[in-house]
């Protein structure tokens, strides 16, 4: 039997015109003399949209399985298809239409990799430090995902540090700009491996006991990428293709198995064999099914929110300990309470970021965020191109564009400013630091020396 036998005519042709869609640019961007045209912002952004919107669904649509929580959510999939395609076509109009900023002249100067490997040293030694002083000694035990709730050092905390605690646990992000700076430089030098190595066991160890996937993909795949980066290389199909199942094996064994902030339970895995593992990592599809939920709630069963996420991100940066009054977050809980009619089971889900953006006033709004989006995109591309052979502009880049990942999966303006300000904002910062103008082109030999006054 044809499983999308079981889809509408109009789902049949939302999702058709997404595939369509997404497999037409990949073609365009692929056919391109440039190698490095494949790297390009929408190229994320399809790849992510694609995990969440077409290969997730579809094994919901070959099971029949669309339950989530306490929900049947068989309804939902025609809103989130066609908020899908909505927003990425809105994007690449945006980033291929619209006139975009030319950015400012500066350049690094030829980069050293001692300098690379030195600069993100220290950004993970800032990140773990900040990240140490809230956690104290437990962070030992966040070491070893397995048995974090076993170690002594687990209830070992550290200190409080009042409205600006929260600030200190994001630092820990640093890692990610920190351990790329370091890995690239490796990879231009082949020298120095064992530091990188060490800190990229002491972030995914970390990400893994807190349960927070996303940072596992922000930090894994800007490294594939940037291994053919540094090259001036398109990324090969051959490594990609094992890459991405072993992230969907990874995803799906740690989805059975973690315990947020406690580690992993191996023996909930221990009967579970690899396709069953593959099979659980596709069960973030019910981001994408929650997605369509809300599309379809609002506005009657839920009134549109209007500007309230980008006044939210706005106030994000204030401590809740100093405006108690601040409630960043209510918008989006009580829209997913609404469509739970529950708050217990609204605890802890997620809505990609078309969701948002439709919550504040409807398909105009999806449209407009889309735009703006792909305009950004562009002059994030724009400034690459001009500096696609520095290493730290490389960096800053891939992981740009890595941190996309967060950006599409999680629908909240303000959470996900702050991963940026703690994700790229800081690689900006020290290109910028180092970047001069371009000296003035000097006069050729033969030419005349003008005459003294």
């Amino acid at each position: 039997m044809d499983p999308t036998a079981a889809l509408t005519g109009t789902e049949l042709l939302l999702l058709g015109s997404l595939i369509a869609v997404f497999a037409a640019d990949l073609l365009a961007f692929a056919s391109r003399r440039d190698p490095l045209a494949i790297y390009q912002p929408p190229v994320f952004v399809i790849l992510f949209l694609s995990y969440y919107c077409v290969v997730g669904p579809l094994q919901r649509v070959a099971s029949n399985d669309w339950f989530h929580v306490t929900l049947n959510f068989r309804f939902a999939a025609v809103y989130g298809w066609a908020g899908a395609l909505v927003f990425y076509l809105s994007l690449r109009l945006g980033y291929g239409l619209f006139s975009s900023w030319r950015p400012a002249r500066r350049f690094a100067p030829p980069f050293d990799t001692r300098l690379a490997r030195s600069l993100g040293v220290k950004l993970c030694w800032v990140g773990f430090v900040s990240f140490s002083l809230v956690n104290g000694l437990r962070v030992i035990a966040l070491l070893n995902p397995t048995d974090v709730l076993g170690s002594r050092f687990f209830q070992l905390t550290g200190l409080d540090l009042g409205p600006f605690t929260n600030y200190a646990t994001t630092a820990f992000n640093l890692l990610i700009p920190g351990i790329l700076l370091q890995f690239t430089a490796w990879v231009r030098s082949r020298q120095q491996a064992l530091p990188w190595m060490l800190w990229t066991f002491v972030a995914l160890s970390t990400f893994i006991s807190l349960g927070f996937r996303w940072r596992i993909v922000t930090l894994l795949v800007p490294m594939v990428l940037l291994w053919y980066l540094a090259r001036g290389r398109a990324p090969s199909i051959r490594v990609l293709a094992p890459t991405a199942a072993l992230l969907l094996l990874l995803s799906g064994f740690i989805e059975q198995t973690r315990s947020y902030g406690a580690g992993l339970s191996l023996e909930q895995a221990a009967d579970l064999g690899v396709g069953e593992l593959f099979s659980i990592g596709f069960n973030e599809s019910s981001v994408f099914l929650i997605t369509g939920g809300l599309i379809e709630n609002s506005p009657v069963g839920y009134p549109f929110v209007g500007f309230q996420p980008l006044i939210s991100a706005l106030l994000f940066p204030i401590p809740r300990a100093i405006w108690d009054q601040k409630n960043s977050f209510d918008y989006l809980s009580n829209a997913l309470s609404a469509l739970f009619n529950s708050d217990v089971f609204a605890t802890g889900q997620a809505a990609l970021n078309y969701a948002e953006y439709y919550l504040m006033f409807g398909w105009p709004s999806v449209v407009l965020v889309g735009l703006l989006s792909g305009w950004l995109l562009r002059c994030l591309w724009n400034w690459f191109t001009l500096r696609r052979h520095e290493t730290l502009a490389q960096v800053a880049y891939v992981t740009t564009c890595g941190l996309l990942y967060m950006w599409i999966s999680r629908g909240y303006l303000p959470q996900v400013l702050v991963t940026f300000v703690f994700g790229s904002l800081p690689l900006f910062w020290l290109y910028y630091r180092y970047a001069r103008p371009p000296l003035p082109a000097r006069p050729p030999l033969h030419a005349r020396l003008p005459l003294a006054d």
